[in-house]
């Protein structure tokens, strides 16, 4: 994996710092640089079938707080308060919150709206930048053609920098499930 100031340089001025009000979260040290050094973009798009943005907050918040302003009529569930939202996840007509977990570091989409509720997007904020720089940079040069799709499957499944089957979480999918609906171009962008 690149480190931070690495992967602020290959970002070319995109990214930026997530920064936590006291009490702070217990992250990972790795964590707690790559936010404070390289940091995340403010919004990331992929647009196939429907388009699913990723909007991230200047600051995190504990997800205790997020629940109690937006689902003020239930009781935030056992053990979520280790959870810290980073951004937002909005896909079509649904939407999700973008949070890192305590201790482990793990990037998850809580999506109160589904049968369960959490799932895994990646193992950590770099791999998620790691990822969305994978499909930033193939889109570039073949205007997102997904004719070009088993090019783009193969560098998100073999990336050195990530952990086998770490794409395969949220990334993959994606891909896939841009190709069955039929659409020719997966576009990409951020700022």
């Amino acid at each position: 994996m690149a480190n931070p100031f690495e992967a602020a340089r290959q970002w070319g001025g995109l990214l930026h710092p997530i920064v936590f009000a006291a009490p702070k979260p217990l992250l990972p040290a790795s964590t707690i640089s790559f936010l404070h050094y390289a940091g995340v973009p403010t919004r990331f798009e992929v647009t196939a079938n429907q388009p699913i943005r990723f909007a991230f907050t200047a600051s995190g918040q504990n997800l205790a707080g997020v629940w109690a302003t937006r689902m003020p009529d239930w009781s935030l569930p056992a053990g979520w308060s280790r959870f810290w939202q980073i951004g937002d996840i909005t896909y079509g007509q649904a939407d999700a919150w973008l949070c890192i977990e305590e201790l482990t570091g793990r990037v998850v989409a809580v999506d109160v709206d589904l049968d369960d509720p959490l799932y895994v997007v990646n193992g950590s904020v770099e791999r998620l930048v790691r990822c969305m720089r994978v499909l930033y940079d193939w889109s570039r040069p073949g205007d997102g053609s997904l004719a070009r799709v088993a090019a783009l499957t193969a560098v998100l499944s073999q990336d050195p920098a990530l952990p086998a089957g770490e794409a395969g979480q949220y990334w993959l999918p994606l891909v896939e499930e841009a190709v069955e609906s039929g659409c020719g171009r997966l576009e990409v962008s951020c700022e």
